[in-house]
């Protein structure tokens, strides 16, 4: 068990969720966004683009830019689901002695699981936004370990 700093107001075994709040909920599009690229490259390398076809090449420019929108639009229901049922949850665990980080991790992938494929239906109702199968999942389980590692992160000592 850590001690608190002199200087600090919150006892050392306290998560501090303010931040985490603020910032886990960006690693969502940030994962959608790395797992997304890796698949295609890597889809590539495996052969599921036919063969004598070459895979479409992108520039450093648009990737920058594909980014950026799925920050955009992924950040939002990121931030919902973090504020609905991240931090109600990890609130209750952490009232019970129970925050550990595999148990955010799981609620939040199956949140992410749940609510992604609503949000994208809502974003288009009469047709599809195909994105690799899990993608919510993977973006509830990026959020959850980084509220985690966020709110179990001490300051520094100075």
């Amino acid at each position: 068990m850590t001690t608190a700093p002199a200087d600090s107001t919150q006892p050392a075994d306290e998560p501090r969720f303010g931040p985490a709040i603020g910032f886990a909920p960006l690693a969502a599009p940030v994962a959608v966004f790395i797992v997304g690229l890796s698949r295609s490259v890597f889809g590539w390398a495996a052969g599921a683009v036919p063969a004598g076809q070459l895979p479409q090449s992108y520039s450093l420019a648009s990737n920058v830019i594909w980014l950026f929108i799925i920050i955009a639009f992924g950040a939002p229901p990121s931030y919902l689901v973090t504020l609905l049922i991240v931090w109600p949850l990890s609130r209750a665990l952490a009232a019970r002695g129970r925050f550990r980080w595999y148990t955010v991790t799981v609620a939040s992938a199956i949140a992410g699981g749940f609510f992604m494929p609503l949000y994208l239906h809502v974003l288009e109702p009469r047709g599809r936004i195909e994105l690799f199968p899990g993608a919510g999942a993977v973006a509830g389980a990026a959020t959850g370990i980084a509220f985690w590692l966020i709110a179990t992160r001490r300051p520094r000592a100075n």
